[in-house]
């Protein structure tokens, strides 16, 4: 989702990400329970840019404080890859789709498991909230895009397609 007029933290955090020669933040909690045993497969950055969070093929996201690059907390509800990652609007909840064919949504505050959005029959390939954070879109290697509705974790409309979703986006 892109914001017209991102905080100027994100932005700079970002751009120290993205734009500076050499390593400018390091992920450095992860060690033992904290690494990603296996490659990160989609990476997010809230909108104030205070924290990043990370997905993996064993299915685990983990929040990192951006500052400082320490793990702040590891998710694991995913039975499979993490194949994309957004914050809502406001910074207070992650949305992470799956090849496990499911979409969660998490406190980060809390790290609590909200909501979990069943309805695809194949892998998910990505994810995003609306601007407003009230809907998800879906799009999967099933030929599906679902709309879905974020309170009630319901499908507001299935669009068939001829091939796989591999990216969705709001405009």
């Amino acid at each position: 989702v892109a914001m017209p007029n991102p905080p100027t933290l994100a932005q700079r955090t970002l751009a120290d990400f993205a734009y500076a020669p050499g390593m400018r933040r390091q992920l450095s909690g992860n060690t033992g329970a904290n690494m990603h045993l296996a490659s990160a497969t989609s990476v997010a950055i809230s909108p104030d840019g205070s924290t990043v969070i990370t997905g993996d093929k064993r299915g685990r996201l983990i929040l990192w404080d951006a500052t400082t690059g320490e793990t702040l907390q590891t998710l694991s509800e995913h039975d499979n890859a993490v194949t994309s990652i957004t914050f809502s609007p406001d910074g207070q909840t992650v949305l992470s789709a799956s090849d496990d064919k499911t979409l969660i949504l998490w406190d980060i505050a809390t790290g609590e498991q909200l909501r979990t959005f069943s309805g695809h029959t194949d892998k998910v390939k990505s994810a995003t909230l609306s601007p407003d954070g009230q809907i998800a879109l879906s799009g999967s290697a099933d030929d599906t895009l679902i709309l879905w509705d974020v309170v009630t974790g319901e499908p507001v409309r299935v669009f068939e397609y001829t091939a796989v979703i591999t990216s969705v986006a709001f405009s």
